[in-house]
Formats: C-alpha cells, sequence, structure tokens
C-alpha cells in the first residue's frame, strides 16, 4: 500500500512540477523543476526577480537602507518652519506634502526595490537606485535625478532656490 501511495504522490508531482517555478521560502532563491529528469535548477537573487528583463541592482539590505537615508534627507531637509507647506506627515514608508498648488507624496516600494514620486507639478514617477552614481534615477526615458526633480519643483514652489541638507 505504501509503495502504491509513493507511486501515485510522484505520478502526481510529475504533473505539478512540469516547468513550475517554486519560490522557496527564502526569497532570494528560485527553484524550477524540469521533468521528465526532475533535474532543479537554483538561481540566486543577483540573477532574479526580473523586472522588465533587467535583474534588481540592489538587493534588499541595501535597498532599505538607501531608502531610509533619502527619507531621513527630505524629512530633515523639509522641516523649516518658513516653508509654505500647509501639512507633512511621514508615515509607514510614505511622505506627504500638502501645498496650495497640490500634494507632493514620496512612496517607498519595497517589492519594486523603488521609490516612487507623485507630484502635481510632473506628474507619478518611479526612482531606482543606482550604485554607481549613488543618486535614485528616474526609470522614464530621460534618467532625471530625484534630487534633481525635487530642487526644480520645491524651487518653483518657494520662490527662490531650494535645497536639500544632502544629496540623493
Amino acid at each position: 500500500m505504501a509503495a502504491l501511495t509513493a507511486l501515485h504522490g510522484l505520478r502526481f508531482s510529475r504533473l505539478l512540477c512540469r516547468c513550475t517555478p517554486i519560490v522557496s521560502k527564502r526569497l532570494s532563491t528560485l527553484t524550477m523543476f524540469s521533468s521528465p529528469s526532475r533535474t532543479v535548477f537554483t538561481m540566486k537573487e543577483k540573477y532574479m526577480p526580473q523586472r522588465r528583463g533587467f535583474a534588481f541592482t540592489v538587493s534588499v539590505d541595501e535597498f532599505n537602507a538607501v531608502s531610509e537615508d533619502l527619507f531621513d534627507i527630505l524629512q530633515e531637509s523639509l522641516e523649516d518652519d518658513e516653508l509654505p507647506f500647509e501639512d507633512m506627515e511621514f508615515s509607514s514608508g510614505v511622505l506627504s506634502l500638502v501645498t496650495e498648488q497640490g500634494v507632493w507624496i514620496v512612496n517607498k516600494h519595497s517589492a519594486s526595490r523603488q521609490v516612487w514620486l507623485s507630484s502635481p507639478k510632473s506628474g507619478p514617477s518611479k526612482f531606482e537606485y543606482n550604485k554607481e552614481t549613488q543618486k535614485w534615477v528616474s526609470e522614464r526615458e530621460d534618467k532625471t535625478a530625484m534630487h534633481d526633480l525635487l530642487v526644480r519643483e520645491l524651487s518653483e514652489l518657494v520662490g527662490e532656490e531650494f535645497s536639500f541638507t544632502a544629496k540623493f
């Protein structure tokens, strides 16, 4: 009886494992079974997961560290009482600035390892961290740095040259 159950389990597993990707408990490893030889291929994080054909440029830990640094710089620079913000709030990886011209929202998106910006002036943008330049660079074709975009927009808002406490 045990042999029959094992045989039945093997047939069932072959049906399920026919080139089916399975993400292991460690999120940094993808295991793929191929049948009929049941060869197991394992790909480490540097090769996956991929988005639009490109692998992530930073690990999860690096992303968390640099995004926390980014939010610290933003908060420190924007806490000035003389700036024309009606409200500024930071909660759970989301920074929102409310002004008469609209609302700026900066959001940490861990799944894609991006920081998203919603601006009343430039619209929505997604930024990825570039290790070489140590800047948050737009996913758009123009590859605008987040720092440059925010300096330009906030300078227009306050009517004079705006600067952050550090570059990001």
